[in-house]
């Protein structure tokens, strides 16, 4: 198949050629990381940027550095000397070629697009080496360079603008909950709603009569979870937070509120094809749920086993205690799912609405609790009974729906904005290739007929690498041992 450089129309003074024949992609040299240190002289090069320093270097800069193995094709430019690792090559290339125009040109090119290893991606050199270029002028090579900086320097300043509206967004959006479970997002609503404001602990008897009434039925008909259940509940110990909430409000603990706690099954279930949804740790994110491709499949004779302690349903709180910790999501309407490891099934009693449990789960004070809690000396996670403990404030039922209400409002206008500034980042790396696309094709920049054609560049470029294979030669014939009898 014809290549993309072989469609453009020869732009005047260039010439065409391959990558191989102006690059020499030289294999970095192993250095093992308990040799690298974290402040040196001279930086290390791994395929994915600097891993290191160390006192020595392998070859002079600025150099060009290219992912071979790992972050296969990914290019990287060093303004010194440096080492390059094993898992990378360093571009060798003809002094009256630019070395910045060489590191544009070789991101231009997408080298990732070589991968040749499905469990460790690797670019073979070769592969590069037959990739059609067009080559400017040593001059041009300089104007172009000037011309990409100018302009990723623009794009740049408009890609850290909005990165900083990002991380504000997300400090208002931990703002807004913590205002909400503080009362301060409903001072005005209770002011102005006095006869709709119910006593916390009047609410909290509510739910507790209702819901051992709905146990103890269930512990009639054998249910042995609705039994261990309400065990739990006789021994629970509140510890309660010491923080001053509105009067309307009451500190209680997940396990006096929840008509059911139930724990994961700890084996992972047999995979299946297609089936009934698994959600893994990583769908849950950000308070929802996501049936992605980190979800698995399970047969139904799977789900009725792994499942048998509690089938989720939809309003239930499914909570993840590890890998990571503290995400949260709400089972949506019409979904039938099966718990993976490594997370719990909340359900809130009928007077608690699923995403006031929901958002008070999300808030940064229940976060920072929950983190108190958790224990282990490598990865962090939480036990059962202590997220059973963890406390959140309950408020009224109808200030619940007045807090839902405007979390829902304001918390929708944040994600919209994030999804717009998304949207944007993503565009301005789409221009940036853009940008790259037309640098390399001649209409970046005006050519100057006064410049020297690129064709006596290329032909300079020959004769050097000539003369050097030459010396290579020379030098390896007499080196050679000659033994005589």
């Amino acid at each position: 198949m014809e290549s993309e450089t072989n469609l453009y129309q020869l732009p005047k003074g260039w010439v065409r050629t391959k990558v191989g024949d102006i690059f020499e992609f030289a294999y970095g040299k192993g250095l093992v990381k308990s040799a690298r240190k974290e402040t040196g002289p001279y930086p290390v090069y791994g395929s994915n940027g600097v891993v290191g320093f160390h006192d020595e270097y392998v070859t002079v800069g600025p150099k060009v550095i290219v992912g071979r193995k790992g972050a296969a094709g990914a290019v990287h430019y060093c303004n010194e000397n440096c080492w390059p690792i094993d898992t990378t090559y360093f571009i060798n290339s003809i002094n009256v070629i630019d070395s910045k125009f060489s590191y544009y040109l070789l991101k231009n090119l997408r080298l990732n697009q070589f991968e040749t290893s499905t469990a460790i991606p690797g670019l073979n050199r070769d592969d590069a080496y037959r990739l059609d270029i067009l080559l400017p002028p040593p001059p041009e090579q300089k104007r172009i360079v000037a011309k990409i900086e100018e302009l990723f320097s623009e794009l740049d300043n408009g890609i850290a603008a909005l990165k900083t509206v990002q991380e504000q967004l997300k400090v208002y959006r931990q703002a807004i909950l913590k205002h909400a479970f503080e009362g301060k997002l409903t001072a005005k609503w209770r002011e102005e709603n006095p006869e709709k404001l119910e006593i916390p602990d009047q609410l909290l008897a509510c739910i507790q009569k209702e819901r051992k009434t709905k146990l103890q039925e269930l512990v009639n008909q054998g249910d042995n979870e609705a039994k261990r259940y309400l065990t739990k509940i006789a021994r629970a110990k509140v510890n309660r937070p010491e923080n001053k909430l509105p009067f309307s409000a009451k500190w209680v603990s997940l396990i006096e509120i929840c008509t059911l706690i139930v724990d994961c099954h700890n084996k992972t279930a047999p995979y299946e094809n297609q089936g009934i949804w698994l959600i893994r740790t990583p769908c849950v994110k950000d308070g929802k749920i996501f049936l992605n491709d980190e979800a698995r499949f399970i047969s139904e004779e799977t789900y009725e086993y792994w499942a048998k302690r509690c089938y989720p349903k939809p309003g239930d709180i499914i909570f993840t205690r590890e890998a990571p910790m503290g995400e949260v999501g709400i089972i949506p309407e019409n979904t039938k799912i099966c718990m993976g490891q490594r997370m719990m099934l909340l359900r809130p009693s009928n007077h608690l609405a699923s995403k006031y449990l929901l958002y008070s789960m999300m808030e940064p004070g229940f976060q920072s609790r929950m983190n108190l809690s958790a224990v282990g000396t490598g990865v962090k996670h939480l036990r059962v009974g202590d997220v059973e403990n963890l406390c959140i404030p309950i408020f009224g039922r109808a200030e619940q729906s007045a807090i839902i209400d405007i979390l829902d409002e304001q918390l929708s206008v944040i994600e919209e904005q994030e999804k717009e500034i998304e949207a944007s980042l993503n565009k301005s790396e789409v221009l940036r290739q853009a940008i790259l696309k037309k640098a390399f094709s001649g209409q970046l920049v005006s050519q100057d007929p006064e410049d020297e054609p690129a064709s006596n560049l290329l032909e300079r470029i020959r004769t050097e690498k000539a003369v050097a294979a030459t010396k290579t030669t020379n030098r390896k014939k007499q080196n050679k041992v000659v033994c005589h009898d």
